[in-house]
């Protein structure tokens, strides 16, 4: 049989929305046999459960937590946000 052994998007903005994950930039390549996701532009944006991370490239796998971040200069910016409950 045959199976898919990457996919890319190009030309952007490439958004993938997931049901806890919402990514953004310009350069997006996943390869389904390890779920690993490597977007790539300026800036990346990458939020997670209201939790949201920017960089010049962010890679992350479909499975588990694991976010890795390349920022200008080495530098990376991170935004933690909680959500409120309503009473």
């Amino acid at each position: 049989g045959s199976e898919v052994r990457s996919l890319e998007a190009k030309g952007g903005p490439v958004r993938l929305r997931s049901q806890d994950r919402n990514a953004e930039g310009l350069h997006l390549m996943f390869t389904p046999p390890d779920g690993r996701v490597a977007l790539e532009g300026a800036p990346v944006k990458l939020e997670i459960e209201g939790r949201r991370v920017q960089g010049k490239a962010i890679t992350f796998f479909t499975s588990g937590d694991r976010v890795e971040v390349l920022g200008e200069e080495g530098r990376t910016e991170t935004i933690l946000q909680r959500k409120l409950k309503k009473p």
